[in-house]
């Protein structure tokens, strides 16, 4: 049996048009609905993953989902934005010191007044249109149109940008502003986009 998951995140939320889905269960060779063509990755064993195109439009589409098998019907909730940080299998958030590109972990934890970045999926359309399946550029990457707001233990904090994540299909770069915060140890990051609210992971601020 095929489930479809988000990403970032293993999550079943609705996909936004330009996100990245996963296809579990067998592996598939071509994706269509709504009359569009879904760009399909495959990985080792039986596992896919799909990107929902920019030109999208639910609530609902009905993909065609091509296996050596045959076809598979499947329903995909998809909605204007959907936000989801990008975590690992053990829920650990991808987030990257802005000036370095290091990644910030247990062993490099995060700073006050720090530029971070996190990779998440489902921001929806950006600016210029980008075509779908193609990696973002490097240089001035299309920016995220929605509005977006990141919170740090449920308080606002400064998004500097949010574009489409350089060399990548299907994910987005957020940079965020730390504040000079008075606290340390482990707080919960989240966006919103949209009003629309991401999951919510941990980061780990220390002086």
């Amino acid at each position: 049996m095929l489930r479809l998951l988000n990403a970032a995140d293993n999550s079943t939320r609705p996909a936004a048009p330009g996100s990245l889905v996963s296809v579990l269960g067998q592996r598939v060779d071509e994706v269509t609905g709504g009359g569009l063509n879904y760009p399909v990755w495959n990985t080792a064993g039986t596992d896919s993953q799909i990107q929902v195109p920019f030109e999208a439009v639910g609530p609902t589409v009905n993909l065609a989902l091509h296996t050596p098998n045959g076809t598979v019907d499947h329903d995909l909730r998809v909605q204007p934005v959907s936000p989801a940080i990008l975590v690992n299998a053990d829920g650990l958030p991808a987030l990257f010191d802005a000036d370095s590109g290091m990644a910030i972990s247990s062993g490099n934890s995060a700073h006050p007044g720090e530029r971070i970045q996190l990779m998440a999926t489902g921001l929806g359309r950006v600016r210029p249109d980008w075509p779908t399946g193609r990696p973002a550029p490097v240089q001035d990457p299309p920016a995220v149109i929605a509005p977006i707001r990141t919170f740090l233990d449920g308080n606002p904090v400064t998004t500097n940008s949010a574009t489409l994540a350089p060399g990548y299909v299907g994910f987005y770069l957020v940079e965020v502003q730390l504040p000079v915060v008075a606290n340390y140890g482990a707080m919960e990051l989240h966006l919103t986009v949209d009003g629309q609210e991401s999951n919510r992971v941990q980061i780990v601020i220390v002086p």
